[in-house]
């Protein structure tokens, strides 16, 4: 250990996770002495007021301290650490953790803990104001009217989400399921540096698994680019039932880039699992047909024709709908 801190640690900050208005939360970061760590400060900058807050460490059973009272309305803080060496130097430790506050006055009802909540796409939340993007960590955008359409892309503010994270995977779909869209040459180049950066930086590659079974279907002349060009260790997986209209067949791949860290056992891996599993064992006729279709594809016009009649349709009805890149899903705001 030179430097630690975890904020899903309890040892590091408690009470784990969200709070309410007006709690005291604890923080704590560890140190060796080989840091000649002397003090420090915590640094919070809380959104919704767009004020700027610090709190003094001080030094208690080998670990520097502070408690935050967070605020009395509901607050999105982002906090980091400044710490100072004997030296004089500073360290700067971590970028923008998040906590969220909020209001505990509500009373959750009994039914909800045996439930099932399912949430997507959670992009509107009660404001007093229409705050300036300028202002907010990662470079987010601004809905002003709350019918916008969500644009349903990886934004800046995704990718800043990920560099707090440290997985050992990101799974990602395109063209996606449900919202049809197709994600851009320039987003996978922008998530690939950040995997590439946290990969470095946690001592352990983040793989990708770039789930692709409607890369043929795709509409208005559209190009799906290849996640794997833009990152070197990457899993593509793709399935025939799309692109040859073989749903129930069970049938695609797994692909391992060149070069990917495991790529010598990775694929052996796999079909290990699988065999195991036993829910992948297609007939052997129909794997022979499949490997001869490879170059083909089955009357996939089908599916624009499709689109486009459901799209006119839904938007002559009133309906706010992003117009899908591909796949054969259409997302309506309801």
């Amino acid at each position: 250990m030179s430097t630690y801190f975890d904020s899903r640690d309890p040892a590091c900050k408690s009470p784990f996770g969200a709070v309410s208005c007006g709690t005291e939360v604890s923080f704590a970061v560890f140190c060796s002495p080989e840091e000649e760590i002397i003090g420090g400060e915590l640094r919070i900058f809380e959104e919704f007021a767009g004020k700027n807050r610090t709190v003094p460490l001080h030094t208690d059973g080998g670990a520097f301290r502070c408690v935050y009272t967070a605020p009395n309305e509901p607050e999105l803080a982002w906090y980091g650490f400044s710490l100072t060496r004997r030296s004089g130097g500073i360290v700067d430790l971590g970028g923008r953790w998040q906590l969220t506050v909020y209001d505990g006055r509500g009373h959750t009802p009994e039914w909800f803990g045996s439930g099932v909540s399912y949430q997507i796409f959670p992009d509107r939340f009660c404001r007093s104001r229409i705050p300036d993007p300028a202002g907010m960590v990662g470079e987010r955008t601004v809905h002003e009217n709350w019918q916008d359409t969500p644009d349903f892309l990886p934004d800046e503010g995704l990718l800043a989400f990920l560099k707090e994270r440290k997985p050992d995977m990101l799974f990602l779909c395109t063209p996606n399921n449900p919202t049809g869209v197709v994600y851009s040459a320039d987003t996978l180049t922008r998530m690939a540096a950040i995997l590439t950066e946290k990969s470095a930086q946690y001592g352990h590659n983040i793989f990708l698994v770039s789930d692709e079974p409607y890369r043929d279907i795709v509409f208005d002349g559209k190009t799906v680019p290849y996640p794997a060009a833009f990152y070197p260790h990457t899993l593509t997986c793709f399935s025939y039932s799309k692109s040859l209209s073989l749903p129930g067949e069970r049938l695609g791949y797994v692909a391992v880039r060149p070069g990917c860290e495991g790529e010598d056992i990775l694929v052996d891996m796999m079909s290990q699992i699988s065999r195991f599993t036993g829910h992948n064992c297609p007939p052997s006729i129909i794997q022979r047909a499949v490997s001869r279709c490879q170059k083909v594809t089955s009357d996939l016009s089908v599916y624009q024709t499709n689109m486009e009649l459901l799209y006119e349709k839904l938007t002559a009805l009133g309906f706010e709908v992003e117009r899908p890149g591909g796949t054969f899903y259409i997302f309506p705001k309801a």
